[in-house]
């Protein structure tokens, strides 16, 4: 299993070319907000849903804690990765991997 980050899976739905969100759900804690996310891909018909939780502050490193003003934001993102990974298949996934570490042997 090879990890992506947001921006990988935004390339790799991006050149599906059929796969996008539908809707997302947003709730609240008094530490936290979570969101689901609702993706579909049209081409095979099937919609598969993410979740992600995220706190309202962030620790800083000397322990202190503050309030996280994109904490909304990030846990939007996170939902959307979530949904949209869960439908880009693992073999398109490894055999990009491969083909880049093929690369990364061939550099001059």
């Amino acid at each position: 299993v090879v990890a992506l980050s947001w921006a990988g899976v935004k390339y790799f739905t991006l050149q599906l070319k059929r796969i996008s969100i539908e809707k997302v759900e947003l709730s609240e804690t008094e530490k936290s907000y979570r969101a689901i996310a609702w993706a579909h891909d049209k081409g095979r018909d099937v919609r598969v849903m993410g979740a992600a939780e995220q706190t309202k502050t962030m620790k800083l490193r000397s322990g202190d804690s503050i309030p996280d003003e994109f904490a909304l934001a990030k846990v939007v993102s996170k939902a959307q990765r979530n949904a949209l990974r869960n439908l880009i298949p693992e073999t398109l996934i490894a055999e990009a991997y491969k083909q880049w570490k093929d690369k990364q042997g061939k550099t001059v």
